[in-house]
C-alpha cells in the first residue's frame, strides 16, 4: 500500500505511512486529501431548515426589517459575526451586530438582550456559535413578534428550540456530510447561501473565497478537526488572509508582525486568535 501511495502520488514513504494512519489507505482517498479545491464545499442547502432561513432573511429586505446577528465573545463567535455583519449589510439588509458581555451576561442568548431588540423594531435575530439549547429564549422571541434563526455547532439537546430554523450539522438525521464545522463554518454557509442566491451581479460581488480568511480565523482557534470542509476552509482561508480584504484582519496581523507572510494554522492559534479572545 506504501509503494502503491509513493509510486501514484510521487509522495515519501513517510507522508504515505501517515496518510495511511489516518485512514486514507487508496491512491483516490489520499490524492483528495492532498489536493483540495474549492469546488469541495458542500452544497449550504444540504443544511436541515437553510430553504426556510434564506427566504425568511429575503423577506427582511421586502419588507424593510431589521435583523440582529447575535454573537458569542470568544474568536469562533467575533469571527461568526464579523462574517455575517458583513454579508448582510453588504446585501443591502438592514442589520446590527450584538456580542453579550463575557462578565455581564455571560454565554448564550439572553432575554434582556431580546427585549432590547423588540424595542429597536428588530423582526429576525440570527445567533451565531449559539442558541442550539435556548429553549425558553426563543420562546419569548417569538411572544414578542421576533423570528429566530439559529446557527450553531454545538451538541443538540433532545428538546430544540422552536425557531424559525435551526442551522447545525449536528441535529438528528441532519443529513449534512460533514458534522464538524465550528460555529464560523455554520455561519459561512448561510453566507455562502445568501451569497450564492443574492450576491450575483452586485457592483461589489466578490467571492466566497475573500471571506474564507474570517472562516479559517474561526476554524483554527477553535480546535475542530481539520479534514473535510475544514481542511478546505482553513487552506484556503490562510492564503486569502495574506491578502485580507478585512483591514481589521489586517490591522491585526500587522500587530502580530504576519503582515504579507506566507501564514501556518499555528501562528493564527498563538498569536491572533487569543488577541481576540483577550479582547472578549
Amino acid at each position: 500500500d506504501i509503494n502503491k501511495l509513493c509510486n501514484m502520488l510521487n509522495i515519501s514513504p513517510i507522508i504515505a505511512r501517515l496518510l495511511i494512519n489516518r485512514g486514507y489507505t487508496t491512491p483516490e482517498l489520499a490524492s483528495d486529501f492532498l489536493n483540495k479545491t474549492i469546488d469541495q464545499l458542500h452544497d449550504p442547502y444540504l443544511l436541515p431548515d437553510m430553504d426556510k432561513a434564506v427566504p425568511r432573511i429575503k423577506q427582511a429586505i421586502e419588507n424593510n426589517e431589521k435583523i440582529t446577528v447575535y454573537g458569542d465573545y470568544d474568536v469562533d463567535g467575533v469571527t461568526s459575526t464579523a462574517l455575517l455583519y458583513k454579508v448582510l449589510t453588504d446585501l443591502d439588509f438592514k442589520a446590527v451586530a450584538y456580542i453579550p458581555s463575557r462578565m455581564e451576561e455571560g454565554y448564550g442568548l439572553h432575554k434582556d438582550a431580546i427585549a432590547k431588540a423588540a424595542q429597536a423594531q428588530v423582526k429576525v435575530i440570527i445567533t451565531v456559535d449559539c442558541g442550539i439549547t435556548a429553549v425558553e429564549e426563543v420562546e419569548y422571541a417569538r411572544s414578542l413578534g421576533i423570528d429566530i434563526i439559529i446557527t450553531d455547532h454545538h451538541e443538540p439537546p433532545e428538546i430544540l428550540p422552536m425557531a424559525h430554523a435551526i442551522l447545525n450539522p449536528k441535529v438528528q438525521n441532519s443529513g449534512y456530510p460533514f458534522r464538524d464545522l465550528a460555529g464560523v463554518g455554520v455561519a459561512f454557509k448561510l453566507a455562502q447561501a445568501l451569497l450564492e442566491t443574492y450576491g450575483i451581479g452586485k457592483e461589489w460581488a466578490y467571492s466566497i473565497l475573500e471571506i474564507l480568511d474570517l472562516v479559517a480565523l474561526g476554524t483554527i482557534a477553535d480546535l475542530v478537526p481539520l479534514v473535510d470542509e475544514n481542511r478546505i476552509i482553513v487552506s484556503f482561508g490562510l492564503r486569502q488572509m495574506e491578502n485580507t480584504i478585512h483591514l481589521g484582519l489586517g490591522a491585526l496581523l500587522q500587530e502580530c508582525g504576519l503582515r504579507n507572510k506566507p501564514l501556518k494554522a499555528g501562528q493564527i492559534a498563538f498569536l491572533v486568535a487569543p488577541r481576540i479572545n483577550a479582547a472578549g
